[in-house]
């Protein structure tokens, strides 16, 4: 069934990122008054949350192929360029085994499209475990894997 998902068209050229554009000028900052400098800014996505829409993924194929095709993306940044998107849950206490559909780092617009927001924050796993976030790439990618052998 992934091989389908990532074959089908539909999933295969989706862009979950919004657009992104970059604004150059004054900082916010006192200190930093007198340097000019740029702020990347992501497109708004009117939508949901996935965390607050999770139990559609049983029912709408739609949803759950486009979340497939992320976790797949996502595991190859991980196995590949030794990095995961930040997708921890809204609770971590009460979410803290399925990480991947309780995030608000992915957001169902109106349109049913998946968009991945604050796409700049990523956890590197070649950093020390303070800088790296202690376990949240393992976690992450422990909730990922976990989603996708579910068979939702």
């Amino acid at each position: 069934m992934i091989l389908e998902v990532l074959r089908d068209p539909k999933y295969k050229y989706q862009s979950f990122i919004p657009n992104e554009f970059m604004v150059y000028g004054k900082p916010l900052s006192s200190e930093n008054k007198n340097k000019d400098t740029y702020y990347l800014v992501q497109d708004f996505v009117k939508g949901d949350i996935l965390r607050d829409r999770r139990k559609e993924l049983k029912t709408n194929e739609h949803l759950k192929n486009q979340l497939i095709v992320i976790a797949i993306l996502s595991l190859y940044l991980y196995e590949a360029k030794s990095l995961m998107p930040d997708f921890r849950p809204a609770v971590i206490l009460t979410d803290g085994a399925n990480w991947f559909v309780n995030t608000n780092n992915i957001v169902i617009g109106e349109d049913d499209c998946m968009k991945i927001i604050d796409t700049r924050w990523m956890w590197s796993l070649s950093l020390n475990i303070v800088q790296r976030g202690l376990a949240i790439p393992e976690m992450t990618r422990m909730s990922i894997t976990n989603f996708l052998n579910s068979g939702i």
